[in-house]
Formats: C-alpha cells, sequence, structure tokens
C-alpha cells in the first residue's frame, strides 16, 4: 500500500483514531527502511517512546535504525519553532539541508514524517502553516525528499483541513492513499486569484469525474452484453446437446452444471447492466411501502434467524421505479445484513415522506422536490470505517476469496443511482449498519398491483444466484423443440 508514495511528494495524512495512526506509520516507518531512505520523525504530541514502541511491537531492532543514523527523531522547538518563532524559509532551509545530508550519508532518500499538532500552539508565526505547506512543493517536487505532513482531524478546523488538502498532491485518509485532484501547484496557489483558482479545480474535478462516470458505465454496458452474448451461446449449444443425451448418461450431469454456470453469469450480467444504468428498467409508480411488507414478510419466513419490524408511512408518496429492480435492492440489503448477524437479529426498516430541505449534513446536495426516506438498520455485526470506505465498490466483500457473490451493494449504489436518488451508510463495529436511502417522490396516482409474490421469489433467485436463465434459442433449438414437445421440460424458460 505504502508504495504507492515516493519521493517527490507532499502527502498530507488526515486520521481519526489511534489505531489509523499507529497502523500506517508503522508501515511508512518500515517502508523506508526498506527502501534505504533516512527517516526525519518531527513530533509533537507524540513521544519518542510512542514511536519506538510502535515499531518494537513489531520486533523492530530500532536502537540499529538509530545507531547507523537512518531514524532521526526531533521536537517541533528544534525544527519549526527554533527561537520559538516558525519562520517558512528556515524551515524550507532545514529540509533542504537535511536531504542533502541524508544523501551525503548514502541512503537513497529522505523521509519526513511530520505531526503538525505544534500548529495548535498559536506560537509567534504559527498563522503561516498554509503558506509554508503550499511553499514547500517548490522544494520537494523532483527532490528526493518526500514529507508526510499528519493531521489529526479531531483537532483540526475543517477550513484548516481543506486548505491543507489544496497543498498536497497525495492524500492519505485513514489508511488509504488517493492522488489528490484538489490540489493546486504553488504557482496557482500563491498567485493573485487564489479563489478563482479554487474555483477552476472544483469545475474542473466535477467535469472529469463525470466523464469517468460515463466511461465506467460504458465500458460496464458493453462488458455486460458482449459476456451476455457468450452466454446466450454457450446455453443454447448446451440446451441442443441436452435434448440428445439421456438423465443417466455421466455428460448429463456436466451439462447441468454448464447450465447453473450460465445462470450464475446471467445474475453478474444483470447486475452490471444495473450498475451501469443499462438496464432495462419498467419505471412507473410503486407504493414502496407495500413492496417491504411483502419482501420482508417473504424474506423473514425462509430466513428464521431474522426478525423484521416495519414503522411505516401511512401516507406514502409513490416513486417513478423500477418494480424489479426495487425488489432486488430491498434483497440485497436483507442479505448484507443477514450476512452480518452471528445468530440472530432485526431488521428495522422505517419510510417518512421528506423534502429536500430534511435532507442536511451530507456530502452532496439533493435536488429539490420531495423524496422518500427509506431506513434499513440492522442488528448485526457492524462495519469499520477501512470496510465501509469499500463497501459499493463491485464484487468488494468480507468474505474471503471465492465467497464473493456478485456486485452486491454495488449494484444497489447503482439502481438508486439510475432513479436519481440517494444512499448514506452508517455503521460501527459491534453495533450494526444503517442504510438511508432517499428516492423522488411523484404525485403520479399509483396502481395497485395484485400481490408480488411470485415476482419476489424470481428476483430472489436472481440475487442468490438460481434464477432461471432467459435462453436465446435458435433456429436449430426450436427445430428440435417442434419434433419432441416432450424434451421442452430440459430448458428453463422463464
Amino acid at each position: 500500500m505504502t508504495t504507492e508514495i515516493r519521493p517527490g511528494d507532499h502527502v498530507c495524512w488526515f486520521f481519526e483514531t489511534e489505531k489509523q495512526h499507529q497502523k500506517l506509520i508503522t508501515s511508512l516507518l518500515y517502508e523506508a527502511f526498506k527502501q534505504k531512505e533516512k527517516v526525519l520523525n518531527i513530533v509533537d504530541s507524540m513521544s519518542v517512546g510512542m514511536i519506538t514502541g510502535y515499531l518494537k511491537d513489531h520486533t523492530a531492532d530500532i536502537e540499529k535504525y538509530k545507531r547507523n543514523g537512518q531514524l532521526k527523531i526531533l521536537g517541533f522547538e528544534k525544527s519549526y519553532t527554533q527561537k520559538g518563532v516558525f519562520d517558512p524559509d528556515k524551515m524550507i532551509a532545514l529540509l533542504q539541508r537535511e536531504t542533502e545530508t541524508a544523501l551525503a550519508e548514502g541512503f537513497s532518500a529522505l523521509r519526513v514524517m511530520d505531526e503538525m499538532n505544534w500548529a495548535l500552539h498559536e506560537l509567534p508565526g504559527a498563522e503561516r502553516m498554509i503558506e509554508y505547506e503550499a511553499r514547500i512543493n517548490e522544494f520537494i517536487h523532483g527532490s528526493k525528499c518526500l514529507i508526510i505532513c499528519q493531521y489529526d482531524m479531531r483537532k483540526f478546523a475543517p477550513e484548516t483541513l481543506l486548505d491543507v488538502l489544496y497543498t498536497h498532491n497525495i492524500c492519505v485518509i485513514g489508511t488509504r492513499i488517493y492522488d489528490n485532484c484538489y490540489y493546486i501547484p504553488p504557482s496557482e496557489y500563491s498567485g493573485a486569484d487564489l479563489p478563482a483558482a479554487k474555483l477552476r479545480n472544483c469545475l474542473n474535478n466535477i467535469t472529469e469525474y463525470r466523464q469517468v462516470e460515463e466511461a465506467l458505465c460504458s465500458l460496464s454496458g458493453g462488458i455486460a452484453h458482449n459476456f451476455n452474448n457468450l452466454n446466450m451461446g454457450i446455453q443454447g449449444n448446451a440446451d441442443l446437446m441436452l435434448f440428445n443425451t439421456d438423465s443417466n448418461h455421466p455428460n448429463y450431469r456436466r451439462l447441468k452444471t454448464i447450465e447453473k454456470l450460465v445462470q450464475r453469469g446471467s445474475k453478474i450480467t444483470n447486475q452490471l447492466l444495473g450498475y451501469a444504468r443499462e438496464g432495462q428498467y419498467q419505471v412507473k409508480p410503486i407504493n414502496l411501502n407495500i413492496v417491504v411488507e411483502e419482501t420482508s414478510a417473504l424474506f423473514a419466513r425462509q430466513n428464521n434467524k431474522i426478525k423484521f419490524y416495519h414503522d411505516l408511512e401511512e401516507d406514502i408518496y409513490g416513486i417513478m421505479a423500477d418494480q424489479d429492480q426495487l425488489i432486488h435492492l430491498l434483497y440485497a440489503l436483507y442479505l448484507n445484513a443477514l450476512d452480518a448477524m452471528i445468530n440472530a437479529g432485526a431488521l428495522f426498516i422505517k419510510t417518512r415522506n421528506v423534502s429536500h430541505n430534511d435532507i442536511k449534513g451530507k456530502l452532496y446536495k439533493p435536488s429539490p422536490g420531495n423524496y422518500i426516506h427509506l431506513k434499513i438498520r440492522d442488528t448485526g455485526s457492524g462495519m469499520d470505517k477501512d470496510i465501509m470506505d469499500r463497501i459499493f465498490e463491485p464484487f468488494f466483500t468480507t468474505k474471503g476469496p471465492g465467497n464473493c457473490s456478485g456486485l452486491g451493494l454495488a449494484s444497489v449504489y447503482g439502481v438508486i443511482k439510475a432513479h436519481g436518488g440517494y444512499i448514506d451508510v452508517d455503521s460501527c463495529k459491534g453495533l450494526g449498519t444503517t442504510f438511508d436511502i432517499y428516492l423522488p417522490a411523484t404525485d403520479k396516482k399509483i396502481i395497485i398491483e395484485k400481490k408480488l409474490t411470485a415476482e419476489i421469489l424470481r428476483i430472489e433467485k436472481a440475487v442468490i444466484g438460481e434464477e432461471p436463465l432467459i435462453h436465446s434459442i435458435d433456429e436449430r433449438l426450436m427445430d428440435k423443440m417442434e419434433q419432441d414437445d416432450n424434451n421442452v421440460k430440459h430448458i428453463a424458460i422463464s
């Protein structure tokens, strides 16, 4: 993970827990030792004992690195605030000297591990910290120096951290490393119109994000369509062979296995199409409460370790949605909750009519209008932040190799986005998980559907990988079916 950063990088590291800090700082130090880099560790609230303790916990011979000069630990008063005042020019000059010294001593580079809490002490010159963060880029890029500035998000003000973000080309959030698309080069940051530079930066990121999103959707859709064509060819040929194969023949079982594998492939294709927003949606006004009640009732009958509790808005708004995709979405969330329950547990489902004014404090700004708020909370094992950051990634699973069942929650995300909605997740290890989903409301008249049981069962099989495939039957297969009607029983058609 830490090999993604290298000399010449200026890294801002935002962390919120001591566990995140210990995990990554240990990894970063070991990586430096392995790369034959000299480490200059500048500390404030962290003591020398804490850092050496981190390494000793991993059986490192810390004294060896001290003796050979590869690890040097300084307090902020001997680096940032010499003579009690912070001066960006003096600090940059110090880093230049330390880099030259490290190279002269035979090390490959200088890695500066920079704890930034010193800036909170209100010492003279500390208000120039952001100026320093911007100017250091003129020295560091192209040099043999790597600087990792550590910011505890529990201590620094958000507006300060936002400025920090603009001045680093690499960003670490928790323990994950990212190229920082919000970085502003020093020539622009120190220019006459910084607000205009920040605005251009944000607008460019919006445009590029949209372009990447469209490219991924197009790629996903193309792969799904091509894979589906291959699946149809495999299924058609397997069906033709099944017509002439007795059920007692050794190859009969192998052909049925091929058929099941094709069905699993079809499931992933359908999820991928939904993720790419190219699924063949049949949108109509739907009462979400009815779908929730019927899907949860059927799921509970088939999975007795989970108990459902409903708190549904009586006069719920309608939503314009594809019923199949909505059932798929709910079943995927139910299964996610079931997987998180060790023995047994409960799932609480709540619906409410809301407007965009009720959706506050989010990373997104909802479009004006009315929404249905669907809240699904489970009493499962919960997730830590590292897992929660990845749950909407395609094929991500915590079940171990070979146990991923498909796109999972990525398809949930794709369906919600395709319907113009929003989704949030909140979880804590040992305290369960909550999904908050907002779907745009409609004032169109809702058509009361017949019981959804058969439809739910069909989609349930799709979610868990047992749905019979809708086969593409060519002329040869049709001819064979006409020759012997009894053979139709070998073909799964829905």
